[in-house]
């Protein structure tokens, strides 16, 4: 399992607890830190923590309001110049990037900034909380209306941007923390399972079925769910898998893409 390490979690030491964590557990968690990429320390403090076996890196826009406004209005991009030292050393420790985009229409998701990312330094990334996709929720009617609606303001263009940013070799998709970002889920069945459906059919069908990961987003899925139901509405609920695809998206793709970049044996 991967701990992510989201700045939104104000733990009063999250890499400590974390640490402490993979310290007693270490072939059970892999570890993500989350390093400021404005800060002076910033190169010394991903040196530190990979060091303390830390092997990815947590990175959002959305614990910064200064990113809650339109595209125009971004303070900066994460691929300006003055970033590239920070990228470097991320590629140099090899360390996967674990992206939470944010919402939809928003300064904080920068697609295009992360594909220039990919092809500048070759970063390893992994596109977390389905793109995105459902932030806006709470801003419609209904759930039932969600595609249509994204539809029809463009949002979903936007996010199928975001997909096909993993047909790259370095890069995977995450089709969890769904129950989480859709605000108006129901407890677990889901009486809107049919767009998420859709959302996943429409993700295999831009990148295919290797390249996607899931995850349960816990503590923050308890609002809609157990973490078991989580994983089961992947492991029982999506009628056009095989067992083998299920499989896939449980574990064996995230195992594969570790392995490969040398973080597991």
């Amino acid at each position: 399992s991967v701990i992510q390490n989201a700045p939104n979690y104000t733990l009063p030491d999250n890499h400590g607890y974390i640490h402490q964590t993979i310290s007693r557990w270490p072939d059970r968690f892999i570890a993500c830190m989350f390093v400021d990429w404005n800060q002076d320390s910033a190169i010394e403090e991903l040196d530190r923590w990979y060091g303390m076996g830390f092997r990815g890196l947590d990175f959002t826009l959305r614990h910064d309001t200064r990113f809650d406004g339109p595209p125009a209005q971004a303070p900066y991009r994460v691929n300006d110049a003055r970033y590239d030292p920070y990228w470097r050393k991320v590629t140099e420790l090899g360390l996967p990037v674990f992206w939470n985009p944010g919402k939809i229409g928003r300064a904080e998701y920068q697609v295009e900034a992360f594909r220039d990312l990919v092809d500048r330094f070759g970063i390893r990334l992994v596109i977390n909380h389905m793109g995105g996709m459902g932030r806006q929720a709470g801003s419609y009617e209904g759930m039932e209306g969600l595609l249509e609606e994204a539809k029809r303001d463009g949002e979903y263009d936007r996010w199928l941007e975001g997909v096909r940013l993993a047909a790259h070799p370095n890069v995977y998709y995450d089709i969890g923390g769904y129950m989480a970002v859709w605000k108006r889920f129901d407890r677990y069945p889901y009486a809107i399972y049919a767009q998420w459906f859709d959302l996943v059919r429409a993700i295999l069908d831009e990148v295919g079925i290797d390249k996607v990961f899931t995850g349960t987003d816990w503590p923050t899925v308890l609002r809609r769910g157990s973490y078991r139901e989580c994983w089961d509405a992947v492991r029982y609920d999506i009628p056009f898998l095989s067992d083998t695809d299920r499989r896939k998206i449980l574990g064996d793709n995230a195992a594969r893409a570790f392995r490969t970049w040398g973080i597991l044996p």
